[in-house]
């Protein structure tokens, strides 16, 4: 919209700078025939109305472009107190501290977020939302986990051997480490032993160590299969029949019966440690360590997936599709504009109070990057956002100072030689002008 106006505004400007170039290039020509029809034909009263008339346009033209071109150059050499008196203006004028303030805390925040979840906004553009979180993500992945490294360090070493121990045996009180803990590791690994592809899998994988051999030992596995000594089917069937019973051994063992004496054993290997005091003393050393080697890796891996997975809204693993990005985004939003209408007032007032707080605390820094802004505008630059702004107008008062001059030039030459007719004319027309706002406006300004 803004740049629609600008573009406007300056195709004004160059319109009424070619007219008024146009008026003075005319003038100049329409006098030297004037003249040289004088020269030939001899002296009339008409011909010295046209060339007063013309004369007069030609010096109104030449006086107001020297004018606008003074005015550019003033610009240029007031280019400090240009730009400071655009802050003051800024600040006393247009937008002070106060005025700001009021301004942004009349915005009423859920109604308006609320509006642009029902324009549909948010939901058609998802997925480029998605895609910029991503490369947000992407960008700042070292910066994040720069400061995520920063508070782990702080919490570790809040965590003294004391703590660690207490959080232990904690854990055993509460049966964590035992039933918790193994518990869900069993479940996970029979899903996945009992997979139909898990055979298949062995298959391929014990195909594909065969690659890294040498030829001999190749061979030697070439000769076992051909001989049904090495079948990895049924091998990889051997492999699935006694991990299902080993599962299964666990299970029992896992049943509220034999449960008490896993728990117990857990409790003595895990009081054991604690009780190590060198093996505790390491841990107050490593940790720090520990932190940097490897959650750092951990987490700059992490980010990179969330940064992948956030870009990759249709990926099918395994038959089974993975949670869409796209409507991820869309139900979290839908929810939390949802939670923020429940808590209108709160929110509102919440909201207030960090306006207030952020205009407080950042006004003066946006005063400063005006005032780098307009610093670094060139002169020829400058000179173009004036041009955008008033151009059209400056040019105007070159156009109407024209046909003024030609007015007056006409009235005057009218006086001189008729002064009973012509005085009493002249002094009714600028009377009227005088009286009337709109024809002295319309001199002044082509647009607003």
């Amino acid at each position: 919209m803004n740049k629609s106006i600008g573009k406007s505004k300056m195709f004004k400007f160059y319109r009424n700078r070619n007219i008024s170039r146009f008026i003075l290039i005319l003038s100049s020509v329409l006098l030297v025939i004037a003249f040289t029809i004088e020269k030939i034909y001899g002296h009339s009263i008409l011909l010295s109305y046209v060339e007063f008339t013309i004369e007069a346009i030609l010096v109104a033209s030449i006086a107001d472009g020297v004018a606008i071109h003074m005015f550019t150059m003033l610009i240029q050499k007031k280019r400090e107190k240009l730009v400071s008196g655009v802050i003051v203006a800024f600040k006393e004028k247009f937008f002070p501290k106060k005025k700001l303030i009021e301004d942004l805390q009349a915005i009423r925040i859920v109604e308006e977020i609320k509006k642009i979840s029902e324009s549909g906004m948010i939901e058609n553009n998802s997925e480029a939302i998605g895609k910029y979180i991503s490369n947000i993500l992407e960008k700042n992945k070292d910066q994040i986990v720069k400061i995520l490294l920063n508070e782990g360090t702080k919490y570790v070493d809040s965590l003294d051997s004391n703590k660690i121990s207490e959080k232990l045996n904690y854990l055993i009180k509460n049966n964590y480490l035992s039933y918790k803990t193994v518990g869900v590791l069993v479940e996970y690994v029979e899903k996945y032993v009992k997979e139909p592809n898990f055979k298949n899998d062995i298959v391929q994988k014990l195909e594909q160590s065969e690659e890294k051999l040498n030829p001999i030992e190749k061979m030697g596995y070439s000769i076992a299969k051909m001989s049904n000594v090495l079948n990895y089917k049924e091998l990889s069937e051997r492999i699935e029949e006694t991990l299902i019973t080993s599962i299964d051994e666990i299970k029992i063992k896992l049943t509220n019966k034999n449960l008490y004496q896993m728990e117990n054993e857990v409790s003595e290997l895990v009081t054991k440690l604690v009780d190590n005091t060198k093996f505790m003393g390491n841990i107050d050393k490593i940790k720090s360590q520990a932190i940097a080697n490897v959650l750092k890796p951990f987490l700059l891996k992490s980010i990179s997936s969330l940064s992948v997975w956030l870009q990759d809204v249709n990926v099918e693993e395994n038959t089974e599709e993975r949670i869409n990005a796209v409507e991820l985004i869309n139900s979290t939003i839908k929810s939390g504009i949802s939670k923020l209408s429940e808590n209108d007032t709160v929110v509102q007032k919440n909201y207030n109070r960090l306006i207030e707080k952020l205009v407080e605390n950042e006004y003066n820094q946006i005063l400063d990057i005006i005032e780098e802004v307009l610093s670094k505008l060139s002169d020829k630059n400058l000179v173009d956002k004036v041009n955008e702004v008033v151009g059209s107008n400056i040019q105007w008062l070159r156009i109407s100072g024209a046909y003024v001059g030609a007015i007056v030039g006409f009235f005057i030459f009218t006086v001189i030689s008729f002064p009973v007719i012509g005085l009493p004319i002249m002094v009714i027309t600028v009377l009227g002008i005088m009286s009337s706002k709109k024809i002295r406006k319309r001199l002044v300004i082509y647009s607003k």
